[in-house]
């Protein structure tokens, strides 16, 4: 049996647990050889894409998922480090994680 937890480390808490039977394991291995690792690389894979969707949403000019404030914050940042890209992104990481910590993702859940 493999027994997958979701654990919140920041209230040492198990979230979700899931339990897969020698059976479903077995079924799984027909095209998956490492399902730890084929998980780990689908929440990963999963992640990079919808970064690259939140940043490329952000810098649109009529966006809203950034304040004005964080927007002309992002454009001084930009300048200030010159960096100069054509596509969001090829923006760095860390341009990225700052877009995604300050979006709004209400925003793009009302659009869908």
């Amino acid at each position: 049996m493999l027994k997958i937890i979701y654990y919140d480390a920041n209230t040492k808490r198990n979230i979700k647990e899931i339990d897969l039977t020698e059976e479903e394991i077995k079924a799984l291995s027909l095209d998956i050889e490492d399902i730890i690792e084929f998980h780990i690389n689908f929440i990963r894979q999963r992640v990079r894409q919808n970064i690259d969707k939140i940043v490329e949403e952000a810098v649109k000019p009529q966006s809203k998922l950034l304040s004005e404030q964080d927007k002309r914050e992002l454009i001084r940042l930009l300048l200030e480090k010159e960096i100069f890209v054509t596509r969001p992104r090829d923006l760095p990481g860390e341009i990225k994680k700052l877009i995604v910590k300050k979006a709004d993702l209400s925003v793009l859940r009302e659009s869908e």
